[in-house]
């Protein structure tokens, strides 16, 4: 049965052409270093093996580059969890992000205390003065002075139907982060807020805003990343096929035996060896792993505090409101 991903998009994943298209996301040593790393694991070594078995190689050499000091990573844990199969879903806060990644901090206030600004500013036009007018026409009027959406495929996949209440998203991109753990473990972010009021703290006007954020752990096996072949390998983990391997010659003495095939946290697979079929006395090993699954990672609503947004000039001083 052949892989979901075929042999043709491996072949385009390592062409001269998509190594120097991808090196925009990374360095195109990066992008030299997977293709070497793929090329040991499916053409150099593991002979006799079959092409699930190499992939997996392949996703375990990506785990332990997730991993630090040979210690667990939220990162590695995740790609462990694709591979466990189970598709349980995971549970973060929002809080324990916000806290961690200030990259994320900084877009979401700045994409967040825009998008009121302007809608504000909408309101004023109107002839609305007081706070509790202003207030109604936010809540009403905010999802109006939204952004562009991001890929409608990815955002179905992440949330479904759109028939859930919210004032606006912010987009986080890869770039964004500042924190390489959450970026690796999470990949881009799509976070949707609600606009709750206004507060104040320590005489400072700010706003009030509840978000949350679903994301589909997910592959991106046709899209042209210097780490492209990370993701047609777990892409087809996904329908993996049982290998067997003929052992070299034993001491008569060896028996079949069988085990679990760990990977971190995580169980992705078993072992057994058996008599081989040939009736030579040799022994086979048969290796299945499990079937990777997406999971859902769920941000649960917390409340945000988002400073008051405040325009620039050209010269990238304040104008005054």
């Amino acid at each position: 049965m052949p892989r979901p991903i075929s042999d043709e998009e491996i072949k385009k994943a390592t062409s001269p052409v998509n190594i120097l298209d991808a090196a925009t996301e990374g360095t195109a040593k990066d992008q030299t270093l997977v293709i070497a790393a793929w090329d040991i694991k499916h053409n150099l070594t593991l002979q006799g093996h079959n092409e699930t078995f190499k992939d997996q190689a392949f996703l375990r050499t990506a785990w332990e580059h997730l991993t630090k000091n040979g210690h667990d990573t939220l990162a590695s844990n995740m790609l462990a969890h694709f591979l466990g199969g189970t598709g349980k879903e995971i549970r973060f806060s929002l809080k324990q992000l916000f806290a961690q990644d200030q990259g994320v901090v900084k877009k979401f206030n700045a994409i967040v205390g825009a998008q009121i600004y302007k809608a504000e500013q909408e309101g004023r036009r109107k002839g609305l003065t007081s706070q509790r007018e202003l207030d109604d026409f936010l809540k009403a009027n905010l999802k109006n002075f939204d952004g562009k959406m991001p890929n409608p495929m990815d955002l179905r996949k992440d949330y479904g139907p759109l028939t859930f209440p919210y004032s606006g998203h912010v987009q986080i991109e890869q770039g964004d982060f500042h924190n390489a753990g959450w970026k690796n473990a999470t990949g881009a972010l799509t976070l949707f807020w609600i606009y709750a009021g206004r507060t104040t703290t320590s005489g400072y006007r700010q706003y009030r805003v509840f978000a949350w954020c679903l994301k589909q752990y997910k592959w991106h096996p046709f899209e042209n990343r210097f780490t492209r072949l990370v993701h047609i390998a777990a892409e087809n983990a996904k329908s993996p096929e049982m290998d067997r391997y003929s052992l070299p010659p034993l001491p008569s003495a060896a028996k079949p035996s069988a085990g679990m095939i760990k990977l971190g946290p995580e169980t992705i697979g078993r072992w057994r060896t058996q008599e081989a079929p040939s009736g030579s006395g040799r022994l086979e090993q048969q290796t299945t792993f499990n079937p990777a699954r997406e999971f859902k990672i769920i941000f649960e609503p917390g409340e945000c505090i988002v400073p008051v947004y405040v325009p620039q000039s050209a010269s990238g001083s304040p104008l005054k409101m």
